[in-house]
């Protein structure tokens, strides 16, 4: 079968070592989610049966889940394009690093501000605490990753608390693969409680980009407005299910093990048109990977 999209989101996990004010997978509307390693494995068979070549695993913090290394393996070897979105505070075990070298071909690094002091404030720190991962940590952390042969994505979201940022030398820097930068999006039952603290206008958003535009311009980017993010991404909740974003809160298919995937896609609301605006549709191969793999 073919699948709508070549690419879908994972969300193995709602724990999180960092609690992100304007984090807008936070799953706090579902209750104690329990990671089942078999039923993930179903659900990843479900993603390879159904036409997808592209999965991402997401959370919450993926790297919590201490089956990771088996996940990402299983994935790969049905065939799959393997991606991980991470703060990137775990990948300092040299241990899970090395577990999920061969098997994984990204790594999305979540990193918005450089600056310690509005990482702290935003949440985006050790248990929502005084510990921020500073800049030498991913200048290493990068290098690291590409002497290991896994390309690198940077996403960014940004909020009232960084969008006055200035990315270019860093970025210039670091030169990852791609950058994906979005608008913080309010979600009901995700981050509302933190809205006043962190929206912010399309007029700055707009500002953050022309303060960044050398950068932008310099790599493989992804801009995406609170307007584009809706309903242009296939996601999986940590329950298992399909979930929407399309309105002012998740709406959830039936359980993709109960009634397959391609039920569950009937389920909910996508806009393929969106998905391409986007840039959803780019060189995602890992190219050395796939050497190591012959080889």
């Amino acid at each position: 079968m073919n699948a709508i999209i070549p690419s879908i989101n994972y969300h193995l996990t709602k724990s999180c070592n960092m609690k992100c004010k304007f984090c807008f997978a936070t799953f706090n509307d579902l209750g104690v989610v329990k990671h089942n390693l078999e039923n993930s494995k179903k659900i990843i068979s479900e993603i390879a049966k159904n036409g997808f070549t592209k999965i991402t695993f997401a959370g919450g913090e993926p790297t919590l889940i201490k089956e990771l290394p088996e996940i990402v393996k299983y994935a790969k070897e049905l065939g799959l394009i393997t991606t991980i979105v991470t703060n990137g505070a775990k990948l300092s075990e040299e241990l899970l690093l090395r577990k999920l070298a061969p098997y994984l071909d990204w790594v999305a690094l979540s990193i918005d501000t450089l600056n310690d002091e509005l990482n702290i404030k935003s949440g985006r720190a050790i248990n929502g605490g005084n510990t921020a991962i500073t800049e030498p940590f991913f200048v290493e952390l990068i290098e690291k990753l590409k002497q290991l042969n896994i390309r690198v994505k940077i996403n960014t979201v940004v909020s009232n608390y960084n969008w006055k940022e200035d990315m270019n030398a860093f970025i210039s820097s670091v030169k990852p693969d791609r950058w994906k930068v979005l608008q913080a999006l309010k979600v009901d039952g995700q981050n509302d409680l933190f809205q006043d603290n962190f929206e912010i206008t399309d007029t700055q958003f707009k500002k953050y980009l022309i303060r960044n535009r050398s950068a932008l311009l310099s790599i493989n980017n992804a801009i995406e407005k609170v307007e584009l993010i809706k309903g242009s991404y296939l996601m999986i909740s940590p329950e298992g299910t399909l979930y929407d974003n399309t309105g002012k809160a998740y709406t959830y298919s039936e359980p993709i093990i109960k009634i397959g995937l391609s039920q569950a896609l009937k389920q909910i609301n996508f806009d393929k048109s969106k998905f391409i605006e986007r840039g959803g549709y780019y060189n995602y191969e890992n190219k050395n990977k796939m050497r190591e793999k012959v080889a």
